[in-house]
């Protein structure tokens, strides 16, 4: 008869400690379903005895997509500001709201004239919605942050409250939003444990998926046909850094630069999250998570 003892040492290999290597990280209303998932993956396991890896960014961790096993973490339960990496909680609510994204909305000038990035929207200018969502997802437009705010939730107050509540429905622990676009603002934060959590959730809509994956686009107004010229500041994607399938950047005077990646390897297989926040100079954000990636894979193993 296994002793109490044994069984205590049995329940913590078996149910990591929060912050650990180990430790799965999947919204609670879907962990049943991963519960049976799981009995069918190839779960990762680390099969060298490399510590991990030093990187610039304050806060850092690595996800295994299909089951939700943290790989790797550092400081990931620091609640810091989270810059754009924001928008991606802004294209889940847009996502699922039910708006058609061939649907309509009208640039005003409460949307535009916002600091930092843009996508050089006007007021009186009529834009698809998907076509916003590529502005807010590609080059990070506040301007169309703000645009689909106002469409889905009628005010952006209102599409901030829907943001928090989809954030507690997917089990994120320490992340509160302020605003659509990840502007520095008292009480916007998140952690990036929350964000990759966040990350690896929206990456199963096939819209966001395929709008993360873009170089470049460019969309029209429908009604002056002006152009807009979209650019993705992801250095990795414009490298056509092999691993990457996609991804998010960040940045904000508070917040620093701050990178979400999607990764994989040969044929998609074994895909990963990494989040970075906290970088001090810009390319360390993309340095650190290429150094996440590479130490991933050449560490960890898929049965």
């Amino acid at each position: 008869m296994l002793t109490k003892a044994v069984l205590a040492v049995l329940c913590l290999i078996i149910f990591p400690q929060a912050g650990y290597e180990g430790q799965f990280l999947l919204p609670t209303s879907e962990q049943d379903q991963v519960i049976e998932r799981n009995q069918r993956l190839a779960l990762p396991f680390k099969e060298t005895a490399s510590l991990g890896v030093e990187l610039e960014a304050k806060s850092a961790i690595v996800l295994d997509g299909a089951s939700g096993k943290v790989l790797f973490a550092k400081n990931s339960q620091q609640a810091l500001p989270m810059a754009s990496l924001t928008k991606m909680m802004t294209a889940v609510v847009v996502l699922e709201s039910g708006v058609d994204l061939e649907d309509t909305l009208e640039i005003d000038g409460e949307m535009v004239g916002v600091e930092g990035a843009d996508i050089n929207l006007v007021p009186g200018e009529e834009m698809r919605v998907g076509d916003v969502l590529h502005g807010l997802l590609i080059s990070s437009g506040n301007d169309a942050a703000r645009a689909l705010a106002k469409k889905v939730g009628g005010d952006i107050g209102s599409f901030v409250e829907m943001m928090n509540a989809k954030g507690q429905a997917i089990g994120l622990k320490n992340t509160h939003f302020a605003n659509p676009s990840g502007l520095d603002e008292a009480g916007h934060f998140s952690t990036a444990e929350d964000l990759a959590v966040l990350a690896n959730y929206v990456y199963q809509n096939p819209v966001f998926k395929e709008i993360v994956a873009l170089k470049e686009s460019d969309i029209q107004s429908v009604n002056i046909g002006d152009n807009h010229h979209l650019r993705n500041t992801n250095k990795l994607l414009q490298a056509n850094y092999s691993y990457l399938l996609g991804g998010k950047t960040g940045y904000t005077e508070e917040a620093g630069f701050c990178l979400t990646t999607f990764a994989a390897e040969e044929k998609g297989q074994h895909q990963i999250v990494t989040v970075v926040l906290g970088s001090e100079l810009n390319g360390q954000q993309f340095q650190d998570s290429k150094a996440l990636i590479e130490w991933t894979y050449n560490n960890y193993r898929w049965q």
